[in-house]
């Protein structure tokens, strides 16, 4: 039985399986297409995304290196000043030693003008004593004159 097909005529069951075969290969090639084309677009997003992260984690590295450099240098300053306390510590140490040594110096300085001035004593008494024998010696050279 012939099947009209407008203008081109009346075909036969084998033309028109091959035209409804070819028919649904063609929507099937649209529908693969369709979802290719949604694949790129996935992909092109999720490269976006990845590219955001690689930037996200190059802005991070760069901070951690930077607050490395930072505490490498206040590790340094923090050594120079542990280095700066420990010379005072030593200068003190040696101001303490001179001021004991000045202090035994002066003790010394003390006992000694403590020692003269007992000598000074003394003589004064041995002096007074001489002055009051010459006295009495002039006295009886006196009387007996």
């Amino acid at each position: 039985m012939a099947i009209y097909r407008g203008s081109g005529g009346s075909g036969d069951a084998t033309n028109d399986a091959s035209i409804s075969a070819v028919t649904a290969l063609t929507v099937r090639a649209e529908d693969a297409a369709d979802a290719a084309e949604l694949s790129a677009t996935s992909s092109a997003t999720s490269s976006t995304a990845s590219s955001t992260s690689a930037t996200a984690a190059a802005t991070s590295a760069s901070a951690a290196a930077t607050s490395a450099t930072n505490s490498s240098a206040s590790a340094t300053a923090s050594a120079s000043s542990a280095t700066a306390s420990a010379t005072s510590a030593t200068n003190s140490a040696n101001s303490a030693t001179a001021s004991a040594t000045s202090a035994t110096n002066s003790a010394n300085s003390a006992t000694a003008s403590a020692s003269s001035a007992s000598a000074s004593a003394t003589s004064a008494t041995a002096a007074q004593t001489a002055q009051t024998a010459a006295e009495a010696a002039q006295a009886a050279a006196a009387t007996s004159a």
